[in-house]
């Protein structure tokens, strides 16, 4: 092999090891990309989650007062049956 066949064959490997060079940095740079947005989906899953928890606790509420106004509301109906029942006078046959 001639010096100038060593020297072609040197800059061809020196060629393909800068080019798997760029493709590791490439790859690492993905990774890391990779690796932030997952954890901003993570961040934002967390968030999600909690507004989930939140909503649960809201409903909560609002089936508490609901079972809390219906209650108040069938007092308040059986006092004006009460009412209307006892309007005539006396029991009605």
């Amino acid at each position: 092999m001639t010096d100038e066949e060593i020297r072609t064959r040197f800059g061809q490997l020196a060629e393909a090891v800068t080019k798997v060079a760029d493709t590791v940095t490439q790859v690492a740079d993905s990774q890391l990309a990779l690796q932030s947005l997952t954890g901003r989906l993570a961040e934002v899953v967390l968030e999600v989650r909690q507004e989930v928890r939140e909503l649960q606790r809201r409903q909560v509420e609002i089936q508490q007062r609901q079972a809390e106004t219906d209650q108040r509301f069938e007092v308040l109906l059986g006092e004006i049956r009460f009412l209307i029942r006892n309007q005539g006078g006396g029991p009605r046959e």
